[in-house]
Parts: C-alpha cells; sequence; structure tokens
C-alpha cells in the first residue's frame, strides 16, 4: 500500500476551474488544477483486462497538473503504473512516468463526457456507433501507426467453454455454462469500480462459475485480482440470489451483449439498437421499465433446425416477450442472417409465432414442429440514446 500524490507541489486547495470526483467509498479523492488535454477509450487487451469491461476510458492530464489523496494500490504494466483504492478497489488512474501524463479513469469522475478518439479498434466488445476517430492502435502523436480503423468486427461469439485471466495472469476464470443474460450497466458505482463507461456483466449461475486465484473481495461483493487489481466479478443483487457476473472483459470470448442497463446514467450513449433500460428487467430485480417507444412491426423468419433454439417466452394477457435467447441458437442465427433493420433485439415485444398465440406451456413448445420454418412477428422498439 502506499499513499499517492500525483503533485506534492501543489497545495491541495480547489480553485475555480478545477474538477474533483472520487472512488466509491470515498477513501480516495482526486483533482485536476487544468482543462483536460484529451479524452479516449482504450479498447486494447490490457485495458480490457484490468477494467473487466470494453477498455479504459481516461480524461488526459499533465501529471503536475492532477492531485491525488487517500490509500492506493499500484500495478506496474509495461510503461503504465494502473493505481486502485485500496479499500473499495475502483479504478483511479493509470500514470505513464516517462511522459509525465496521468490517465484519470472516467468512472471516477461521473460526469458526461465528450470522446476523443477510440483506440485499438479492432475487435471491439461494443460497437458504439459514434462518429469519433477510431484508431487500429495508437495516433502517431503518442507513438502508434496513426492508421484509422475503418472496418471493424465485434468480437468473435463463438461457442465454446467460457474461460479467462486477469491482465497479470493470477486470477483464472472458467465457466461451464450458458450465461442468463449479458448486459452493460452504466450506473455510477459500475463506472467508478471498472474505471470504464461501465461494467460488461456475463451473469451466471454462481455453481457453474469456478475462480481459482487470490481475490479481494469487498463488503458489497465485488471481487478483484489480489495482485493487479484487475475487476473479476461482482454479486448481482439481493433479489436475484444465486446469480454471479463476470466480467466480460477478463474472457477470452464473451457472448455478445444483449442490453443495457442504468442507461440513465450513462457517461457515453451507445448506438447499438439494444434495449435501453432505466434500471434492469424484472427477472434481474428492476423495473424493466424501457427507455424507448413502440415501433412499427417487423417480420423475422428463420428456418427450422434440429437443435433446441433456445427460445423461452413470457405470457401474460395473450401478449408475450422473449426473456432470453442462447447464444448458440436463435439469435447467433439471425445476427448472422437478417438485414441490420430486421435484427432482433431480444426485448423487443413479440406478437406472434407462425399466426398463433401461445398461452399455455404445452402450445408454446409445438410452435414450429410441423413446419420447417418459423416466422416471427415482433413490434419494435425505438430506443432513446
Amino acid at each position: 500500500m502506499l499513499f499517492c500524490s500525483c503533485a506534492t507541489d501543489h497545495v491541495q486547495t480547489p480553485r475555480e476551474g478545477t474538477r474533483g470526483w472520487s472512488c466509491v467509498c470515498g477513501l480516495v479523492s482526486v483533482t485536476a488544477l487544468s482543462a483536460p488535454l484529451k479524452t479516449t477509450l482504450c479498447h486494447c487487451e490490457d485495458c480490457r483486462k484490468w477494467t473487466g469491461s470494453v477498455g479504459q476510458m481516461a480524461i488526459w492530464y499533465r501529471r503536475e497538473d492532477v492531485l491525488c489523496s487517500g490509500q492506493l494500490l499500484e500495478f506496474k504494466s509495461g510503461s503504465r503504473v494502473r493505481k486502485s483504492c485500496a479499500k473499495c478497489h475502483s479504478h483511479i488512474l493509470t500514470s505513464l512516468p516517462r511522459a509525465g501524463l496521468v490517465e484519470v479513469c472516467v468512472g471516477s469522475a461521473g460526469i458526461s463526457i465528450s470522446l476523443s478518439a477510440h483506440f485499438f479498434y479492432v475487435t471491439p466488445l461494443i460497437d458504439f456507433g459514434d462518429e469519433v476517430p477510431k484508431f487500429v492502435d495508437f495516433p502517431a502523436s503518442l507513438g502508434g501507426s496513426g492508421v484509422r480503423a475503418e472496418s471493424w468486427d465485434l468480437h468473435p461469439d463463438v461457442t465454446q467453454a467460457f474461460h479467462g485471466k486477469c491482465l497479470c495472469g493470477s486470477v483464472i476464470v472458467a465457466v461451464s455454462g450458458e450465461p442468463e443474460m449479458t448486459a452493460f450497466c452504466h450506473c455510477l458505482e459500475c463506472q467508478k469500480w471498472t474505471g470504464s463507461s461501465g461494467h460488461f456483466a456475463v451473469i451466471f449461475d454462481e455453481a457453474l462459475v469456478q475462480i481459482a486465484g487470490d481475490l479481494k473481495t469487498t463488503s458489497d461483493g465485488r471481487r478483484n485480482c489480489a495482485k493487479c487489481l484487475a475487476c473479476i466479478a461482482s454479486t448481482h443483487c439481493a433479489k436475484t440470489p444465486g446469480l454471479l457476473q463476470i466480467c466480460g472483459g477478463i474472457l477470452n470470448s464473451p457472448p455478445r451483449l444483449q442490453g443495457h442497463w442504468n442507461y440513465g446514467q450513462r457517461v457515453l450513449s451507445v448506438r447499438d439498437g439494444m434495449a435501453k433500460f432505466k434500471d434492469s428487467p424484472a427477472e434481474f430485480g428492476g423495473s424493466g421499465a424501457v427507455l424507448g417507444e413502440e415501433a412499427a412491426p417487423y417480420v423475422v423468419t428463420i428456418q427450422r433446425k434440429d437443435e433446441d433454439l433456445g427460445l423461452e417466452l413470457s405470457f401474460s394477457d395473450r401478449k408475450c416477450r422473449v426473456l432470453k435467447v442462447r447464444r448458440r441458437s436463435l439469435i447467433h442465427e439471425w445476427n448472422q442472417s437478417c438485414a441490420s433493420d430486421s435484427m432482433v433485439c431480444i426485448y423487443d415485444r413479440l406478437i406472434s409465432i407462425n399466426g398463433m398465440m401461445a398461452t399455455i406451456r404445452e402450445e408454446r413448445e409445438q410452435l414450429g414442429r410441423a413446419t420447417g420454418k418459423i416466422v416471427l412477428i415482433f413490434a419494435k422498439f425505438r430506443y432513446f440514446e
């Protein structure tokens, strides 16, 4: 443990134009004495594995313009020194001693920001759909090639056992089953904990998860590697016991995202067509309220295969919603075969299957078995930014 002061020659007294923020527990505080140089989101493997999310989202300052007080733990990674709160393990900043720069994690700021650039935007976990410059590595001014990413693919969504490790490799995660849900949580605590724009949470039945290695666990269930302080996992919530959120950024091949939670607290908008929830779906302890409006219905036709399609429905007053689509079947096939304007979001409201509405379990199981294809009619939701 150490006490960090990034600018010991400054008196730590706020002045007009300064900006201040803190970690989840409040032990560590950071004050910036000048305007930021830039704000970036780095999607490199190291930043993913440290944050456990899409990558480190950072506000850049000169080292002498940042004051940091409180007890920190640090981990050296190449030319960078990554620092986290010693108590709640929130990611605070990354120091670049040779360059004389500090990257303050946006998550600890709790403010809306204007992004300057994406780094290592080759196979992002989320395609943000913005107009911000995207580089295959770094801009030339930072020692990179300066080559812009003209096209990119989302990370591969392959069928395999889930496994991964932290930044230093001391903690290894293995999962023997399919996730219940994959969501990106934009709440302020998740921003602060990960040091990213939010928490890329892959939610599993806890009994399916094996974690090997030394962990530091907070009273609210967040788990970090004891050595590099990478975010590993967190307890879901009291309303849904037995579920564990694995940080998708540490997995070698995380499943595709299925929705955004606590979207009203976002620091960065995402234009990906996924459901944007006020908090979280009802089956995961939230209100289920969606930040969007219902638009015109559309039709999706898929060919019936021998495998289980993995479609689970919830019925109420002859209306139903798609609760879960296992990635090895239905949603994977749709993403591969449908036009972008017809791509199904799993929380669009299902109107009918093969022209019928199933009201009981037995009817639901029989739908589609007598024909070689399944026709699904959905009410499309237009999600607010």
